[in-house]
């Protein structure tokens, strides 16, 4: 009797052990598909700024104003939308961009990552009053013309709180490109002014290796099954 015992308890442990493996291959692979934030490496808009000096276009991208910076291609990109606020974009030093008054929209802001990615989602980091982003649409082009153009979702952004809003995150179609127009107007159009902090993406990690070897899953799953055998085994000769 007390045999058995054992036999059913090492089956159990075998079982615990392949179990554990598995479990952390798993959660390799999920570390290895999460999503990390991209900034663009240029950007151009179809309005002009406001000034070149005071909140000019390049405060889009460069991450000015917000409470915390990224490395592009790197950086986990819902942990740091969901915890980033920005600055107030509308002060000469809250690090966002402003058009010019008596702009004409929709406004198309371009954006060039630099090379392709397979991009999923757009974060915004809004203005704080009616000069916000409102109504956009958000297209990808195969270059940087824009000659040719595919429609990836429209959206609405929302006013934000100074140093207390996060990000807006908006899921766009999936799409592989180097590439992004986002089309807009202010949420009120008082007196043409467009005012945004920050916009970055979401794109799909590169795969990298798993850092559990591949021979470890085989094992693991050989473990599962001789376990099984095992306790089937000594099931029967009960």
């Amino acid at each position: 009797m007390k045999m058995k015992m054992k036999m059913k308890m090492k089956m159990k442990m075998k079982m615990k052990t392949a179990a554990c493996l598995l479990v952390g291959l798993l959660a390799g692979v999920e570390a290895a598909n999460a999503g990390v934030i991209i900034g663009a490496q240029s950007v151009d808009v179809s309005v002009p700024s406001l000034s070149s000096r005071y909140l000019p276009l390049e405060e889009l991208i460069n991450q000015e104003g917000l409470s915390a910076n990224y490395v592009s291609g790197v950086s986990d990109f819902n942990s740091f939308v969901t915890t980033t606020t920005h600055a107030d974009p509308t002060l000469l030093n809250g690090g966002g961009w402003a058009s010019a008054t008596s702009s004409v929209y929709p406004a198309n802001i371009d954006f060039d990552l630099g090379e392709v990615f397979d991009v999923t989602s757009l974060a915004l980091w809004n203005d704080t009053d009616t000069q916000a982003l409102g109504q956009f649409n958000v297209f990808a082009s195969l270059d940087s013309s824009f000659s040719a153009l595919t429609w990836l979702g429209s959206f609405f952004g929302s006013i934000a709180v100074a140093n207390t809003s996060v990000a807006e995150v908006f899921d766009i179609n999936d799409v592989a490109t180097q590439y992004l127009r986002v089309a807009g107007s202010p949420v009120l159009n008082t007196n043409g002014v467009l005012n945004i902090g920050e916009i970055a993406f979401e794109a799909k990690a590169v795969p990298v290796p798993v850092p559990v070897p591949s021979s470890i899953a085989l094992i693991a799953l050989g473990l599962l099954g001789l376990a099984g055998i095992g306790f089937s085994c000594n099931k029967n000769k009960v």
